[in-house]
């Protein structure tokens, strides 16, 4: 059952995150209610295929049904809230409701799954999957809204132009290193990459009236290394186990 846990995660996770264009996004958080049915209609029906691939078994269709309308009823609902943590509860919940179709469908009593390529009942390799697909765009989302109120008025009073989407990049390699780091065992590793971003980053925040600045880089820099060190220790524990 965790396995299977395990492949509806990483289909959750690809599902809405990389296979989500940004109008979808936009659709759904948006007032015209035809625009937001048929973005939650397309978003929901991608889930549903990639849990039945991902699960690969080609026989029960009830699963991928199941995953299409809860998962489309959460975001409806989600879709009301809001505030910072909506992004948290609204995966939470998606997690909960994974967790229990994996328990109905697939608990030990069942038997019903049978994987013909071996490399599906690679549990380690689900586990390492899933770990890489969090702490890009989940991660990346969850911290971009916790500081979203710092960042806009530290933009306010900056003129300084810098290359778009740079920030985001930084931070999705830096979460991939820091990964990859403890997944390894390279614990000293982690503490050079933050003495490098250290030297690129806090270099040009000497000067006057760049302490706000300086802070807001602090506190994102520590939650992604953060999250990406958590991440990596719990997925190292269940390998291990």
């Amino acid at each position: 059952m965790l396995e299977i846990f395990t492949r509806l995660l990483v289909a959750h996770l690809l599902g809405d995150f990389l296979f989500q264009p940004d109008k979808w996004v936009a659709d759904k958080a948006g007032t015209d209610r035809k625009k937001k049915f048929f973005a939650l209609f397309k978003h929901s029906l991608v889930h549903a295929a990639l849990a039945y691939f991902f699960v690969a078994d080609w026989k029960n269709f009830v699963l991928p049904v199941a995953v299409f309308f809860i998962h489309g009823l959460i975001d409806w609902i989600s879709g009301y809230w809001r505030g910072t943590w909506r992004f948290v509860w609204d995966q939470i919940l998606h997690l909960l409701s994974l967790l229990i179709l994996a328990t109905l469908f697939y608990g030990e009593w069942s038997g019903l799954w049978q994987a013909r390529l071996k490399i599906w009942h690679n549990e380690k390799l689900w586990w390492i999957l899933a770990a890489y697909l969090t702490v890009l765009h989940p991660a990346g989302y969850f911290i971009k809204h916790f500081t979203e109120d710092w960042r806009r008025e530290i933009a306010e009073n900056d003129d300084e132009q810098s290359l778009e989407k740079a920030g985001m990049y930084i931070g999705f390699l830096e979460r991939l290193l820091t990964l990859t780091f403890v997944l390894t065992g390279q614990y000293t590793a982690i503490g050079f990459l933050i003495a490098a971003k250290s030297v690129f980053r806090f270099g040009d925040l000497t000067g006057a009236g760049q302490r706000k600045r300086t802070e807001y880089i602090l506190i994102g820099t520590l939650m992604s290394m953060a999250v990406a060190i958590g991440v990596g220790m719990v997925v190292d524990a269940f390998i291990k186990m």
